[in-house]
């Protein structure tokens, strides 16, 4: 009798890495998709979610895409895991986009504080002069 380990399904939240979904993307891959059957996709250009079939379709956008296998369970998150080609590493798309929200919003707010500091310096400047000239 031949009794074999168990095999360990992938966390819904380890997806990203070295190797995304734990397949090999080609060189060719920028966006590593699953679809909420699990099937797991590579995409040269962004994909698009298919709601009606829950699944992701190249759009409009020509580019390769290949099947790299399939995941041992569903993803029922499946349109909110798109992971990016990042290096080396595979990123989710939405971590991306918020990390690049956040240095947009802290480069404003550095540029607002740095305009409002040099019209103080202007200000200071103007009543200096005023109050020794006048």
């Amino acid at each position: 009798m031949r009794i074999d380990p168990p095999e360990s399904t992938i966390p819904a939240y380890a997806f990203g890495g070295a190797r995304p979904f734990g397949f090999h993307a080609p060189a060719w891959a920028e966006f590593v998709v699953s679809d909420h059957d699990g099937m797991v996709w590579a995409f040269q250009h962004c994909p698009l979610a298919d709601a009606a079939t829950r699944s992701w379709t190249a759009g409009a956008i020509t580019g390769r895409y290949a099947l790299l296998g399939s995941c041992r369970q569903e993803i029922p998150n499946w349109r909110d895991v798109i992971l990016h080609r990042h290096g080396g590493l595979w990123r989710s798309l939405h971590a991306e986009q918020e990390d690049e929200r956040e240095a947009d919003f802290r480069s404003a707010t550095s540029g607002t504080l740095w305009a409002i500091a040099m019209l103080a310096m202007v200000v200071m400047t103007v009543l200096a002069v005023e109050s020794t000239f006048f």
